[in-house]
């Protein structure tokens, strides 16, 4: 169901409560113009065995408008003869069908009171009433009055008057309502359109209650069942038990450990000593190339090149002309010439190396050395005792005192407002 719904003008939920037999279901029953909910035989049993959600098909003639949706909380009787429902079951079976229909509130709360009684309990049914809900549910409830159509008409009067002088103090609406009955057969409709406008119009005067009120009183409730159980020391036994139980006894021994230590295996003396006598092994020295440089007489090769001029001179054999030329020669050769040249010699060498080189590895040279000592140890023994121990319970839980609780809030309430009437004006 979409948001809109909760809560607002389209969507109206009202409650149905009273003692059994008191003519809730027939009322829904004439308002929904049929006959699904179970009418009583006069036994005192309730024919209402759980909560559920009665939806009009015409709710329109009640609110006047089609687009507000009535829905009606069928409730189980109050004083069932069987005794199968408690407070705390009807107002949670509440909590659940409101949670169905996703809503935060119910609107109304009709409380049914059948005139036809040999006695009238309404005031023992507003305060049942008051203790569920708490005092702010009396701005959402009207009350109804039923059966009267049954009695003759001065006892109906006295039985009326008693039932608004109850309403008047705990400042409720009521007016009279008749359903159809197997004894005198259905009303007429226009006493049908009677009693809806008279509660058409009872219902306009209704503030919702609201579930965070709901939550807000039990809140109240609880905190004062806490009190109260509290303060009731009979409810609360103490005795004096043994327990088994176990202790630990620590005790102080001494006892001879061995421990083993590393140490070094030679005195800085003898690390020196030992340095000089490694660095005289022939082993142990260390090869150094020498290189020498010298000079030795070689030889290398050159060309030497020379040029050279020739001339020509040629005549005719007649004498006739002649004529002359020239032309230059290169002659090369290649001479040996003596050079010195500068070498290296390497020649491998072998060194004793300094003893400081040495020291480091002797040094670190350790050995384990085992010392006897003598250390105190804290050693624990666990012993078997009995303990004497103060063990209370509590014979009854917070669930025993809420009831109590809220009795005790409504009588307190109800003193204060008789009280508030005494000094008034």
């Amino acid at each position: 169901m979409s948001d809109n719904f909760k809560g607002s003008d389209r969507f109206k939920i009202f409650a149905v409560l009273g003692q059994s037999q008191h003519g809730k279901s027939s009322f829904i029953n004439l308002l929904s113009g049929c006959t699904s909910q179970a009418v009583g035989c006069n036994d005192g049993r309730s024919c209402t065995v759980n909560i559920h959600s009665v939806r009009f098909p015409d709710w329109f003639e009640l609110l006047g408008s089609p687009e507000t949706e009535l829905r009606f909380f069928d409730v189980p009787g109050f004083g069932d003869t069987e005794l199968r429902f408690t407070n705390r079951q009807i107002l949670e079976g509440m909590k659940v069908t409101l949670a169905g229909l996703e809503s935060r509130q119910f609107d109304g709360l009709f409380v049914f009171q059948s005139l036809a009684e040999s006695s009238i309990n309404l005031k023992g049914t507003l305060e049942r009433i008051e203790t569920m809900f708490g005092e702010r549910v009396y701005r959402s409830t009207v009350v109804i009055m039923t059966k009267s159509d049954l009695l003759p008409p001065q006892v109906m009067s006295k039985k009326r008057t008693t039932v608004e002088r109850v309403c008047q103090e705990k400042r409720l609406p009521c007016f009279l309502w008749i359903n159809d009955s197997a004894e005198l057969g259905d009303i007429s409709s226009s006493q049908k359109a009677t009693q809806i406008s008279a509660l058409r119009t009872t219902l306009l005067q209704l503030l919702p209650y609201e579930v965070m009120d709901m939550k807000e009183y039990e809140q109240l409730v609880k905190q004062r069942a806490k009190l109260m159980m509290a303060r009731d020391t009979s409810n609360t036994v103490t005795t004096t038990v043994q327990v088994p139980t176990q202790r630990a006894v620590t005790t102080k021994e001494k006892e001879i450990v061995i421990e083993q230590t590393l140490k070094p295996v030679y005195t800085e003396e003898e690390v020196k000593r030992r340095a000089l006598e490694e660095r005289a092994r022939p082993e142990n020295r260390r090869a150094e190339v020498m290189v020498s440089t010298k000079e030795v007489d070689d030889f290398e090769y050159q060309v030497i090149t020379s040029t050279e001029t020739v001339s020509n001179h040629d005549s005719h054999l007649l004498g006739a002309f002649s004529s002359s030329s020239s032309y230059t020669l290169t002659n090369q050769r290649v001479e040996k010439i003596p050079i010195k040249r500068r070498i290296q010699e390497s020649e491998v060498q072998y060194v004793s190396q300094p003893a400081v080189v040495f020291e480091p590895s002797l040094r670190n040279q350790t050995k384990v050395v085992e010392e006897a000592k003598e250390r105190v140890v804290e050693k624990v023994k666990v012993e078997d005792e009995l303990v004497e121990r103060t063990v209370t319970t509590t014979r009854k839980d917070l669930s025993y005192y809420e009831p109590k609780a809220a009795k005790q809030l409504a009588r307190e309430r109800m003193q204060n407002r008789e009280e508030d009437a005494s000094t008034g004006p």
